[in-house]
């Protein structure tokens, strides 16, 4: 499947899955089967341990890098890697004791259950993975004689090798299967719950449409009530204003989430290039605001063609949203200012690997409390903003996670306001 978003998932579970074996599984046991060493191969039992310490240390090396591999295929190769350094000493060993029908190959057996079912992979890469498990001891047979008493070994090790691959090949179509099957089923439930959204959204701007004729007729009885009964034309008045301004909150609820849900619908998760569209918006932003005097800043210390995934246009609105917000907190002729720079180490520990770039979007506005910081981002929630919904921030984090990126927000009294967008590269 070549969509985006089912490879970036996939790259993603690569790297989980390779960070949870290689420093729970494989290093751990690639030390504990030295016990299984000085029992086969008393006379290299050292040796032996050396090898596998050597073999655990890269394995620990390679989970905690596992940022730098920035894509589906480099994910793939990784996994070869891990392969190799896995089964080295295995390969190693079975040279050592020189017996072609040794018991190390139960060993490889067991890497090669782990490795070929475990990893999602395609075809060329499960190819590649069998022939780096076994070839180095199919080699070994092809290049010694076999004595007569170990000829019915061999072969059944050579029919149980086959049938391993057979079942994890199984397996693999299998898991493949399961979840092209499942992400299809989560896109047609994600559609269904789209359309269904649509509708409603089609018939709030019905109902406020045909509610309006009433209202008019309202509004004109309430003014011939009041020159015969003052207060209740009034009262009637009031209530008549406040049914007109909840339709007109439904209609721009309405529009807003309509204009939201069609970009995402027609627009593929993709990279854009992310200077492009701040610079963009930041030229429209000071025109809107040369009224206030209020300047928008964009500082860059990342690569100008760096390129990240997002919706280019959703992107842009959450942008020029996050931007009317900090205008709306900051005093006449200050600065708001943007920074796009790479993640820092710290950041990325806590973004739990893959590479990401951050936008920083900072004011020198009157900040938010606290107790309020973790409720904002949540529908429906709105901070110091008359008339506001939440929506603009709310679906500024929906679109990150989508993304596979995050927001997050600090702030300080008196200090302004520091919104961070993190996106993946």
């Amino acid at each position: 499947m070549s969509d985006p978003v089912f490879n970036l998932e996939i790259e993603l579970e690569i790297k989980r899955r390779i960070r949870l074996t290689l420093l729970f599984l494989g290093a751990p046991l690639t030390l504990v089967f030295w016990i299984a060493d000085r029992q086969y191969i008393p006379e290299f039992q050292w040796e032996a341990l050396l090898f596998r310490f050597l073999a655990a240390s890269m394995l620990i090396l390679i989970a905690f890098n596992l940022r730098q591999f920035k894509s589906l295929k480099k994910a793939y190769g990784l996994v070869l890697i891990s392969v190799i350094v896995v089964t080295l000493p295995v390969q190693i060993l079975i040279l050592l004791q020189d017996d072609v029908a040794t018991p190390y190959i139960s060993g490889l057996h067991m890497i090669s259950i782990a490795a070929l079912t475990f990893y999602p992979m395609p075809n060329p890469y499960f190819i590649a993975t069998c022939l780096i498990i076994y070839m180095p001891y199919f080699v070994v047979l092809a290049m010694k004689p076999i004595q007569s008493n170990s000829i019915g070994i061999v072969v059944v090790y050579l029919m149980n090798s086959l049938c391993f691959l057979t079942i994890a090949y199984v397996l693999k179509v299998i898991q493949e299967k399961m979840r092209e099957k499942e992400f299809l089923a989560r896109q047609k439930l994600e559609s269904e719950i789209k359309l269904r959204e649509t509708l409603y959204r089609q018939v709030s701007r019905q109902v406020v449409h045909d509610i309006r004729s009433p209202i008019t007729a309202f509004k004109m009885i309430a003014e011939s009530i009041k020159s015969e009964n003052p207060d209740r034309g009034v009262l009637l008045a009031r209530a008549v204003d406040r049914i007109e301004h909840i339709t007109g909150d439904i209609q721009n609820i309405a529009k807003r989430e309509a204009e939201e849900l069609y970009r995402n619908d027609i627009e593929p998760v993709d990279k854009i290039r992310i200077l492009d569209c701040l610079l963009t918006i930041a030229k429209e932003k000071e025109s809107e605001y040369s009224i206030d005097n209020l300047k928008v800043e964009v500082t860059c210390s990342v690569n100008r063609n760096t390129r990240a995934y997002a919706q280019k246009s959703v992107f842009e609105r959450i942008i020029s949203n996050l931007l009317n917000n900090s205008k709306e907190a900051s005093k006449d002729g200050s600065k708001v200012y943007i920074e796009l720079r790479e993640a820092t180490q710290d950041e990325l520990k806590e973004l739990e690997g893959s590479n990401y770039i951050a936008i920083t979007i900072s004011d020198e506005g009157r900040g938010i409390p606290e107790e309020i910081l973790e409720k904002l981002g949540k529908e429906g929630y709105s901070y110091n903003k008359s008339g506001g919904s939440g929506l603009g921030l709310y679906h500024a984090k929906t679109a990150l996670k989508r993304w596979g990126g995050e927001l997050r927000i600090k702030s300080e009294l008196q200090q302004g306001t520091k919104i961070t967008l993190f996106l993946r590269v």
